[in-house]
């Protein structure tokens, strides 16, 4: 694995984008969202863009993930993580398990790493649901067809808050309410590893 990178992890619309640009900014990083990374695997690997809209537009969020997982997963992850040094920003499902299975795999990867941070927006995971649930109803209120969707959005994304996986594959957890963006970056910097100083790079 390459060092030096901090991976930020986290449900839908927590922010996860946001921290991940102001830290590369802060520290001189590149920035590489994987939300955007993984389409080079996704098609690759034989997706089709216009089965899996049908899909989401047929059947929503959940099978939408369980279409697209066929075409990036652990492995893919994995390669991301051996070619891209700085901030790392994953999706919502990227942590996200609902086999055994698929969590071992992960497990094997996100142990070599140590700076993996989870962003959630409080310590309850109720009030982290409502909070989340008010911005993507905002994020997808006028989309052409997510909005016929939403609900499998929200439905999904309090799988994210409450998946176990979520905290096990995590090294540090950082709860973003009553906190500026300045602050939350100050906390994460402060926690993390650095193989080589700050300074230096």
């Amino acid at each position: 694995m390459r060092v030096n990178s901090i991976i930020i992890t986290g449900p839908l619309a927590v922010g996860k984008s946001t921290i991940a640009l102001e830290l590369s900014e802060r520290i001189g990083w590149g920035n590489y969202p994987v939300d955007r990374l993984k389409w080079f695997y996704r098609f690759n690997n034989g997706y089709d863009l216009v089965a899996g809209t049908r899909v989401l537009k047929e059947h929503g969020f959940g099978a939408l993930i369980d279409y697209a997982s066929e075409f990036f997963g652990p492995t893919e992850l994995k390669d991301i993580f051996s070619r891209f040094h700085g901030i790392i920003d994953l999706g919502a499902t990227d942590t996200y398990c609902c086999s055994p299975k698929r969590y071992t795999e992960l497990k094997q990867i996100f142990d070599a790493l140590n700076n993996v941070f989870l962003l959630l927006p409080s310590k309850n995971s109720q009030k982290s649901e409502n909070i989340l649930a008010k911005r993507l109803k905002i994020r997808y209120e006028n989309h052409p067809f997510k909005e016929m969707v939403l609900q499998s959005y929200l439905d999904k994304n309090m799988e994210f808050i409450n998946s176990f996986s979520q905290y096990l594959l995590a090294k540090h957890i950082v709860y973003l309410e009553d906190k500026t963006i300045d602050e939350i970056c100050s906390e994460i910097i402060e926690k993390v590893k650095f193989q080589t100083p700050i300074h230096a790079i």
